[in-house]
This record gives C-alpha cells, sequence and structure tokens, in this order.
C-alpha cells in the first residue's frame, strides 16, 4: 500500500493490512501514530476555545471550535476502539512526551513573538 494517512480513516486500513501481513514494524508505527493522534485529539478538545474573547465572542469562532471539540471527539473515541491504539494512547497520557506537547499548546507567545 501507498500513499499518505491523512484520515483515521486511511489508519484502520493501513493498521489492519499491516497485522494480515504480519507486518510487526508497520503495525507497530501505525499504532503509534495512532496514539499520538488520540493525545492531540485531547489537546484539541482541551484548548479549542482558547484565545476567544468571551466578553465579546464572535460567533463564527465560537462555532468553528465548537465544530473543531466535536469533530475530534468523534476521531479520538474511534481511533480508540483498537486496544492496541487505546493502551499505547493510555501509556502515552502519563509519559513526558504528551506533557511535552501540553506545555507547548499552553505555552503564551512572548512579546517579542507578537
Amino acid at each position: 500500500m501507498t500513499g499518505n494517512i491523512t484520515t483515521v480513516a486511511d489508519l484502520h486500513v493501513r493498521l489492519a493490512a499491516a497485522r494480515t501481513a504480519g507486518d510487526r514494524d508497520m503495525e507497530r508505527s501505525l499504532v503509534d501514530l495512532g496514539a499520538l493522534w488520540a493525545m492531540e485529539a485531547d489537546l484539541d478538545i482541551e484548548f479549542s476555545h482558547d484565545g476567544i474573547h468571551w466578553d465579546a465572542p464572535d460567533e463564527d469562532e465560537v462555532s468553528r471550535a465548537d465544530a473543531l471539540v466535536e469533530k475530534v471527539m468523534v476521531d479520538r473515541a474511534v481511533l480508540l476502539l483498537d486496544p492496541a491504539i487505546e493502551a499505547e494512547y493510555r501509556r502515552e497520557l502519563q509519559g513526558q512526551h504528551y506533557q511535552a506537547l501540553r506545555a507547548e499548546r499552553r505555552r503564551q507567545p512572548s512579546l517579542a513573538e507578537d
């Protein structure tokens, strides 16, 4: 199989093919990718509404943030249907990599970056 993996469905198809072919290296890589996507989905959900000025919210901005949350919640749920992805995701949530991803999202730009 060739081509990019751009959707959760692509990932599941490739993962099934790797398992069928007995390609453990590819399976491991795809499980890791699925766990990373699930972690990114968590962060998208957590931080999707950051930056919205709630004293005068822009309705379009709020709608886009709400739509993002809805989409990534579905994607995360589908990713976690695979037991190997869910197990790796649970391990990663406790690790430094997740904490680093989260810290990067929380980081506020300095005045020099504005």
